[in-house]
């Protein structure tokens, strides 16, 4: 039997993690969780006792272990307005008063919406540190497809009071963190971004065509792996596809993800004349992704918006160097080429650029995979974030009651 840790201060070999999320299942229950979000609560919860409180989905059942976690439901599906704010009080009572017999170090709401406001909430009645991780769309409002949870006054007031409320706020990247800044009201957000599983996803011995990836005669390969939606701007590869068409011919796109903007991709590749030089494969396991990322000569990022970019970095772990719009994470990607959002001829420029000069593509591989693996690897991100609750606890040592809840 598991033998419950109950030290207190700060310095603890054990801390208690509890976390608040939209979703928490994967396999026969469906999936409700970013891999890389199940790979860092593994990792914390082989060192450290972890809960997570999961709003949404899935479905209402007993409490479950998942990754080394106790997981708990409130299974509020789809619920919209009345019934939302509903689900929310009702998770709030359910949180506090499990967490009052267990005592948690930090409560911690990934995405900081309802999430977000939950742990803030939390952590306040129960006086304990609560951090809030930025982990999507919050602070974006992109009327034109109706992406953005500034669009919504309900998640404005949620983002707000996540915001003022929080021990700490946190984000995966500088590009977010600028784009938070200014509602911060002088605050500065941590950085602590999610890592990768680099035994899963690791440069070939040899870069070069594998098992498990389609094969052709020539030409260079480009990948993108994404959900085919409106925020991920699938199309904008597509018309970069084009342009490239007349002095790269041989050149070929894999696309890997599934979405609503399947059918319209199919339709815009025949018109635009390149329905010859795509693929697209629909979403695949996650165990096939490496071989991708490896076979693939260049990663192309379209998205309008990422607070991350998760595929970026599995893409360099692998070796594989990326190109793409000016979001999440890979700006800061040593070797990547970045354009603005939108623009095809920018991009199909920079993808250009690269797939003539072998040398700089091969340094960038390299680069963006030593800058992957000296830090971003998920044991190292995990620590860090450990360091960061501990750093929070040690700082204000009167502040938090951690020894009488």
């Amino acid at each position: 039997m598991h033998r419950m840790v109950r030290r207190n201060d700060a310095t603890s070999t054990s801390l208690r993690i509890a976390f608040v999320v939209p979703g928490y299942a994967t396999g026969s229950e469906g999936l409700w969780a970013i891999p890389a979000l199940s790979d860092h609560i593994r990792c914390l919860a082989s060192q450290h006792e972890v809960r997570v409180f999961a709003l949404r989905y899935p479905a209402a059942r007993a409490p479950w272990l998942l990754d080394g976690a106790r997981i708990r439901t409130f299974a509020g599906g789809d619920a919209r307005g009345i019934e939302s704010g509903r689900l929310l009080a009702r998770a709030l009572a359910g949180i506090t008063l499990e967490l009052r017999s267990w005592r948690p170090h930090v409560v911690h709401g990934l995405w900081a919406d309802e999430p977000g406001a939950i742990a803030a909430a939390a952590g306040r009645m129960l006086r304990v540190p609560s951090v809030v991780s930025l982990m999507g769309g919050e602070p974006c409002r992109l009327e034109d497809i109706g992406y953005g949870g500034l669009l919504g006054r309900r998640n404005r007031l949620l983002l707000s009071y996540s915001l003022r409320t929080a021990s700490v706020v946190t984000t995966g990247s500088d590009y977010l963190a600028a784009l938070i800044r200014p509602r911060l009201h002088g605050r500065t957000a941590a950085r602590m971004p999610l890592g990768v599983d680099t035994a899963l996803f690791q440069p070939a011995p040899q870069r070069g065509r594998e098992a498990g990836a389609p094969h052709r005669a020539a030409g260079a390969r480009l990948l993108c792996v994404a959900s085919l939606t409106p925020v991920k701007d699938p199309l904008l590869a597509l018309r970069s596809l084009s342009l490239l068409r007349d002095d790269q011919p041989r050149v070929h796109l894999d696309v890997v993800g599934d979405g609503p903007l399947r059918p319209e991709l199919a339709l815009v590749a025949e018109r635009l004349g390149v329905a010859g030089m795509l693929t697209m494969h629909g979403a695949i396991s996650r165990a096939e992704l490496p071989a991708r990322y490896r076979a693939a000569d260049l990663l192309v990022q379209s998205s309008r918006h990422e607070s991350q970019g998760m595929t970026v970095l599995e893409a360099a772990a692998c070796g594989c160097p990326a190109v793409g719009t000016a979001v999440g994470i890979l700006p800061e990607l040593p070797g990547a080429r970045v354009t603005p959002p939108g623009d095809a001829g920018a991009l199909a420029e920079a993808v250009r650029a690269l797939l003539q000069d072998a040398g700089a593509r091969a340094a960038a591989g390299e680069a963006a995979c030593t800058f992957v693996r000296s830090g971003l690897d998920v044991e190292q991100t995990t620590a860090a974030g450990i360091a960061l609750y501990r750093r929070l606890l040690a700082a204000a040592p009167g502040r938090y009651n951690t020894t009488s809840l």
